[in-house]
């Protein structure tokens, strides 16, 4: 019996499986199809070693189908419906700016027309007290211009249904009646916390999103019932899993699906090395995903922007994207510097050396020309590069600023490592990481190519590639858990709170999640936490407190204020515990891990290289390298730098200086010495 995991890039399909019972792993690599991502999906399974006769015993898939549908503006024309006199909320959004002094900057477009926006009178105030009953003739006429528009997607938010939600189910009662195949978001369902504006904005994506994501879906489940394979579920942003039938109804939680995997991915095989904190980096063929782990734990947020100013908060492992991968295009900008991304050449036509097609230089191609790549062994053999088709298109680039081709495929290079610094910086130093404190783990297709001499540039000495580090993120969807988190404002203060509607609302919640693991299929013993969103009176943000007690008592509410105040100071550096703390949400997790297949041991190895070329290294130029097969190395062996280790899904460098070690399973640790 197998578990397979299967992540749509920008560029590759990546497919994994595990046999559940011996640990072995087998992995496929094959084009993605952007005009149809499923026949991506497909091919990935009909070329595996499973397509022989395997039985899945599960199918998790991470989707980039979200994604794309809201950087490329492509999802459904949604119909807003909101109190009367709030229309204008997602249009207005915050008085914050992008650049304090940038005249030429304009707030971002919202995901909904404004002819698309309608009013109804109703209303419920911050106690839930009915104060407008919801007028239902009013609602029905505003579905009718709407139906009359073709519109049939619609999302409805109404002031504080987060503390009574009846209006809001009932206008759903009264849109499916005028409409029964409308697709309805509503807001308390998908983001129930207080801020009208960032709770239309989240219910406005999760209905821009239905369309595209219920079409998806649906002939994901057709396909794979095609193939017996009936036990399927989508990865979602905070890194647990979903049935596809969870997936169409909340589209909004798989934003960030195959990214989410990679990062379990890392903090699965870095602790393998014995760290706690980590950094992952994700270089694909169109992106670069950064994400910190500290003391063995993901860090999670809510504070997702698909642009500036234009949020959509749902609870997602917290993960920076900057377009930055092997496909990335270099070009020459308007002042005459040359300059990396992020427009990539995707998977078709690819990078130049692919031969199908591509005309501009991508950042793969300049690690073909610099000896970084093998032409005759890149995925195993798959693709064979042409060399001198990237040449000559980097030597075009390069009159254009007055170097040859080596000169800008170096600079290419170096250019692709300092984008990726600088989103490094902002995740570790910005946020008062120590990066010395730090290892890295580095997989993707292009990854392990960038992240030593990343890391260096960074101030980390370690760098983990695991095994099959192209496929890190499908590797991950295989180990993904079980995981539910809800959050609801519910206000109070710490000079007047209900300890009984504390526990009841607690209580509320973690009913609510642990039956949607067990719908999810994670019907063993479930671990729950609680936190609290805290603010001092007054303030604009709150600060999320665990909670360590198992009873809601006044003794240890009072005690959670106490820890308020030191968070407080930590963060800020001062605390006030004569003030009064707002209590803004009450958060609830519930988590079911999933035991992680065991892995094969490597079979002793000589671990010789098997040539050597020149290799172009950052800060060093070209220099004599031993070429390595990674199936070659074995188990425990040790490699000295400059090296280049070739493996059917990525390429790894080890610069001059820097050791390599493996461990008893293949994963790799490079140290980098001063």
């Amino acid at each position: 019996m197998y578990r397979v995991g299967i992540d749509t890039g920008g560029t590759f399909t990546d497919f994994v499986s595990v046999d559940e019972e011996s640990g072995e792993l087998a992995v496929t690599k094959t084009s993605s199809t952007p005009e149809n991502p499923i026949e991506g999906v497909v091919d990935s399974i009909d070329q595996s070693a499973v397509a022989d006769g395997g039985e899945i015993a599960q199918l998790i898939h991470g989707t980039t189908v979200t994604t794309n549908a809201l950087i490329e503006r492509h999802g459904a024309e949604v119909g807003y419906i909101t109190t009367d006199g709030f229309v204008d909320v997602p249009f207005i959004q915050r008085i914050n700016r992008k650049g304090h002094y940038d005249l030429s900057w304009d707030k971002p477009e919202p995901l909904v027309e404004r002819k698309n926006c309608y009013g109804v009178p109703e209303r419920i105030d911050y106690t839930g007290a009915e104060v407008e009953s919801l007028d239902e003739e009013v609602l029905r006429n505003v579905v009718g211009e709407l139906m009359d528009d073709g519109i049939d997607t619609y999302a409805v938010m109404f002031l504080f249904s987060y503390v009574d939600p009846s209006h809001e189910r009932r206008a759903e009662e009264i849109i499916l009646e005028e409409n029964p195949d409308a697709n309805v978001s509503l807001s308390h369902q998908v983001y129930s916390k207080w801020r009208e504006y960032e709770r239309g904005s989240t219910t406005l994506a999760d209905s821009y999103l239905k369309p595209d994501m219920q079409r998806y879906v649906d002939e994901f489940v057709a396909r794979m019932d095609e193939r017996d394979v009936d036990n399927t579920a989508i990865m979602k942003s905070n890194g647990g899993v979903v049935r596809p039938d969870a997936a169409k109804d909340n589209p909004v939680h798989t934003i960030t699906s195959g990214p989410a995997g990679g990062v379990i991915s890392a903090l699965q095989f870095g602790s393998r090395f014995g760290f706690d904190d980590l950094v992952s980096l994700d270089m694909g063929g169109t992106s670069c995903d950064i994400s910190v782990i500290t003391d063995g734990e993901q860090n999670y947020t809510t504070n997702f922007e698909l642009e500036f100013g234009l949020p959509i908060n749902v609870p997602m492992i917290d993960i920076e994207t900057i377009g930055a991968g092997g496909g990335s295009i270099a070009w020459v900008d308007e002042g005459g510097l040359l300059t990396v991304g992020p427009r990539s050449a995707g998977a078709q036509p690819g990078p130049v050396c692919y031969g199908r097609g591509g005309t501009e230089p991508t950042v793969t191609d300049a690690h073909l020309v610099l000896g970084r790549l093998n032409p005759e062994f890149f995925l195993g053999g798959k693709i064979d590069l042409e060399e001198q088709k990237a040449y000559d298109a980097l030597e075009s680039l390069g009159e254009q600023v007055g170097m040859d081709a080596y000169e800008a495929a170096a600079s290419i290079v170096q250019i692709a490592n300092n984008n990726m610094q600088n989103a490094l910086s902002a995740e570790l130093v910005e946020r008062g990481y120590d990066p010395d404190r730090f290892a890295m783990v580095s997989f993707g297709g292009a990854g392990p190519l960038h992240a030593a001499e990343l890391a260096k540039k960074a101030g980390i000495e370690q760098v983990v590639v695991p095994i099959h580090p192209g496929v890190a993120s499908a590797t991950g969807l295989v180990m993904a858990d079980g995981r539910v988190d809800y959050e609801q404002t519910m206000a109070m203060r710490s000079d007047g709170y209900d300890v009984a509607q504390i526990e009841t609302l607690f209580e509320s919640l973690t009913e609510r999640a642990v039956t949607d693991l067990e719908h999810e299929g994670f019907t063993d013993e479930v671990t729950v936490s609680t936190a609290m969103g805290m603010r001092y009176l007054g303030q604009n943000y709150e600060i999320e407190v665990p909670i360590a007690f198992d009873a809601v008592t006044e003794e240890n509410v009072e005690g959670l204020f106490d820890r308020f105040h030191d968070l407080h100071e930590n963060l800020y550096g001062f605390a006030n515990p004569e003030e009064v703390i707002e209590i803004i949400s009450f958060k609830i997790t519930a988590h079911q891990p999933r035991e992680t297949p065991p892995l094969e041991e490597l079979a002793p190895s000589a671990g010789e290289p098997k040539s050597t070329r020149e290799v172009y290294f950052e800060g060093r130029g070209t220099v004599e390298t031993s070429i390595y097969e990674r199936a070659d190395l074995g188990p425990n062996a040790e490699v000295t730098g400059p090296a280049i280790i070739e493996d059917t899904d990525a390429t790894t460098s080890v610069p001059p200086d820097a050791t390599l070690e493996t461990d008893e399973f293949g994963n790799m640790l490079i140290t980098l010495n001063d």
